[in-house]
């Protein structure tokens, strides 16, 4: 009975959850959630099109997702110690024919191109955002250049 208690005890002290952890909820775009506990030695690091979820102390774990497959990201509680943020952060999101980009910080025009590279729309930066309409553009491969990088989007 007493090596039965003791088994229990140091199970529900290994399962034990710090107060200052916290969950990220990821949504993905075909309507799944993927819940992450987070705690101060967690990250989450955009690398390119790509979101990485890292525990430094179990690397095994370490899980990678498209970033054009999430949805949202979101914290059950208020994130602090966020590190290595960068000034300016381009963001994008594709809203049927509609691509509203914003964080734009060195450019006045965002343009698209077709993979032959003929210019097919030229849109003004207003206030480091714009949004495109894609509607009139041919299906197929487009490539947005902003901010000296380049969005690849499939029209299909």
């Amino acid at each position: 009975m007493r090596n039965i208690i003791f088994c229990i005890m140091v199970l529900l002290a290994s399962a034990s959850i710090h107060a200052d952890d916290l969950t990220a909820n990821l949504k993905m775009r075909d309507g799944t959630v993927r819940q992450f506990i987070m705690n101060s030695s967690s990250e989450i690091e955009l690398q390119k099109s790509l979101l990485k979820v890292h525990a430094p102390v179990n690397p095994e774990y370490d899980v990678l997702f498209l970033l054009e497959d999430v949805s949202t990201l979101t914290f059950d509680s208020s994130v602090t110690g966020i590190q290595n943020l960068s000034e300016a952060v381009l963001s994008y999101r594709l809203d049927g024919d509609m691509l509203t980009i914003s964080g734009i910080t060195d450019c006045p025009f965002v343009k698209v191109y077709d993979l032959s590279g003929v210019l097919l729309s030229s849109v003004r930066v207003h206030e480091g955002s714009c949004i495109l309409s894609l509607a009139s553009l041919p299906k197929g491969m487009l490539l947005i250049k902003v901010n000296s990088q380049t969005i690849k989007i499939l029209k299909r």
